[in-house]
């Protein structure tokens, strides 16, 4: 066939399908191809904590190119959605709030929000709501023992909750004898209470009534107080306070020997430390009289907490012996180490590691600090507890040079013993010999 006429004809088949596309467009009953509505809903879960009652946003977006239509919905009573439907044209975005209330309970709880988009690619989705818990209350009650003198008197007795969250509390006891007030309660995480037990005169010989207080869900419940009564014309032997807190440096602290009943009370006292030292070792009280013991310690060098017991033994009294004690925190503090001193490395790039150790005691916070463009550390800084140790990356880049060079890495630690401790990256230089071109 002619050039000419093979041209021609391509020419025409091209004009008649172009002629039957351009009829097809115009065509009403050619059949489209429809877009599709793309449902996304983030994040995917939003944490919240246990109060006050509040809201979350969640975004609604539709990455397709066609039009949806959604429903939002959720299966706990403790939370509202708003809007709960709508509908997203192409590329829109909507934020869906969920108001939650304040969870009251101890424990976690989540709420699934479910969105649905019929026809919709990615539907249904699922987002959540994660409320923390308020956490569990926990009884304590001191003292657990009460020693007391025959005549009518009132004795106190602490009620706390060490816990989390709140404790509804009750008390009862199983003596005629003996009255406590209040008998009911609610306290909040940290709070306490000072309960008074009222008691009648005894006339007879020595009797004791228990106290329990109860509360329903906390830790620790029930709890137990003993009051004994002495006899009359009894000494009564009460040592206070309970514990003593010190710290670590040497010093000295009191306690309190008295003598809460009738008589003549004798007594004498021990300890089981060596580091500690009390006096006097003894003394005689009358009815409502009271002592002063001093307990001397020398310093803690060591890294644990230590505990002195003292004992008061009072021969013939209501309460006899009491125990007291002392409680020493540990000594010392950190102690810094960065080992080894130097690392040897090649004149290629590469990295190598050192180790940052607390030696001591206690927490140790430190940093780390280079002096050379060439090389970086990492991490640059961190926290270690007694014993514990890191470890230190130190990344240097190729030397380019014929001549050794060295980095010197800082490692700082306010307030621990041998800070700051200095060590060193020594590289080596490249072994390039320079050629010479004679002319």
């Amino acid at each position: 066939m002619h050039p000419r006429h093979l041209s021609i004809s391509v020419l025409t088949s091209l004009l008649l399908l172009a002629l039957v596309a351009s009829c097809g467009k115009d065509d009403p009953t050619t059949t489209q191809v429809a877009g599709s509505a793309v449902l996304s809903v983030t994040p995917d879960s939003r944490s919240v904590p246990a109060t006050p009652a509040g809201a979350v946003l969640f975004t609604l977006k539709n990455t397709g190119d066609a039009i949806l239509s959604w429903t939002a919905s959720e299966q706990v009573g403790w939370a509202t959605l708003s809007p709960a439907e709508g509908t997203l044209q192409a590329g829109e975005t909507k934020a869906l709030l969920v108001a939650y209330e304040a969870n009251t309970g101890a424990d976690d709880r989540s709420c699934t929000v479910v969105v649905s988009a019929e026809g919709a690619e990615g539907s249904p989705k699922s987002a959540t709501v994660d409320q923390a818990g308020v956490g569990t209350p926990t009884l304590v009650v001191s003292p657990n023992h009460q020693d007391v003198p025959a005549p009518a008197g009132t004795a106190t007795i602490s009620v706390s909750n060490s816990g989390q969250g709140s404790m509804v509390w009750s008390v009862s006891d199983d003596a005629a004898w003996l009255s406590v007030s209040p008998t009911s309660g609610t306290l909040g995480a940290g709070e306490s209470r000072t309960l008074t037990a009222s008691y009648d005169e005894n006339t007879g010989g020595e009797r004791s009534c228990l106290i329990t207080v109860t509360a329903p869900d906390a830790e620790g419940s029930p709890k137990q107080v003993t009051v004994a009564q002495a006899p009359p014309d009894t000494p009564v032997l009460s040592v206070t306070p309970e514990n003593r807190d010190v710290d670590s440096t040497s010093g000295s602290t009191t306690f309190t020997v008295k003598n809460a009943g009738s008589g003549t009370m004798n007594w004498s006292q021990s300890d089981n430390a060596s580091w500690l030292t009390v006096s006097p070792p003894s003394g005689s009280l009358g009815a409502g009289q009271s002592a002063t013991i001093t307990a001397s310690y020398s310093a803690n060098s060591g890294c644990d907490q230590r505990v002195g017991t003292i004992t008061v033994t009072a021969s013939g009294a209501q309460g006899n012996p009491k125990s007291v004690t002392v409680t020493q925190a540990p000594g010392g503090g950190p102690i810094l180490s960065a080992t080894p001193n130097n690392r040897d490395v090649p004149y290629t790039s590469g990295s190598t590691t050192f180790t940052v150790r607390n030696d001591g005691c206690g927490t140790m916070n430190w940093t780390a600090t280079d002096n050379a463009s060439w090389l970086s550390v990492s991490p640059s800084s961190g926290s270690l507890g007694a014993g514990q140790s890191a470890t230190l990356t130190a990344s240097y880049s190729a030397n380019q040079a014929n001549v050794q060079r060295i980095a010197t890495i800082t490692v700082q630690a306010p307030g621990a013993t041998g800070s700051p401790k200095s060590v060193t990256v020594t590289q080596a230089p490249n072994p390039v010999e320079t050629a010479y071109i004679e002319y």
